[in-house]
């Protein structure tokens, strides 16, 4: 399962009314609400401010196992985060426990929010903690569909064999 957490641009809200009833009110209320950037409003367009690409993975084992990010090459419409320093340091995930591998966030620069195409290329390490010695590599194409007001219907991805 993946997450493309995004945060939105803030908008301000339409005020409601007509334009009849918003000219009577004489200018009185005329600031409105602002959207926060995890608030979706349908029929509210939207812009994304910054996006992450990450993977969730559940462990199965009945022991605790440690994960280490080794390296990752996210990409969300042809944007890249910028590249911070590999390996992460490793990560404690307790038997039973679902947890969530992250990449550094996308600036997006205010991309209108709609369907959106991704890769991703993930390679993590794990096994007992200090003893890390099996791979993970996730890599495939991302489809990221995503309503105009910023609400993420689904996200789909085709593996690399």
């Amino acid at each position: 399962m993946f997450q493309v957490p995004c945060s939105l641009v803030p908008t301000p809200l339409l005020l409601p009314g007509n334009r009849q009833q918003r000219r009577a009110s004489g200018g009185q209320n005329t600031t409105g609400q602002i959207l926060s950037e995890g608030a979706v409003v349908p029929g509210i367009r939207r812009n994304i401010d910054k996006r992450q690409v990450g993977v969730v993975l559940k462990n199965n084992a009945t022991f605790p196992i440690s994960c280490i990010l080794v390296n990752a090459e996210t990409e969300v419409a042809t944007t890249k985060p910028p590249r911070s320093s590999f390996p992460k340091t490793c990560s404690i995930v307790q038997s039973g426990s679902i947890f969530a591998i992250m990449d550094d966030p996308i600036d997006m620069q205010h991309l209108a929010c709609g369907r959106l195409v991704g890769k991703l290329d993930m390679l993590v390490k794990y096994g007992l903690p200090g003893k890390e010695v099996f791979d993970l590599r996730l890599k495939g194409d991302l489809d990221i569909a995503m309503e105009d007001y910023g609400l993420i219907t689904q996200v789909t991805a085709a593996w690399y064999a």
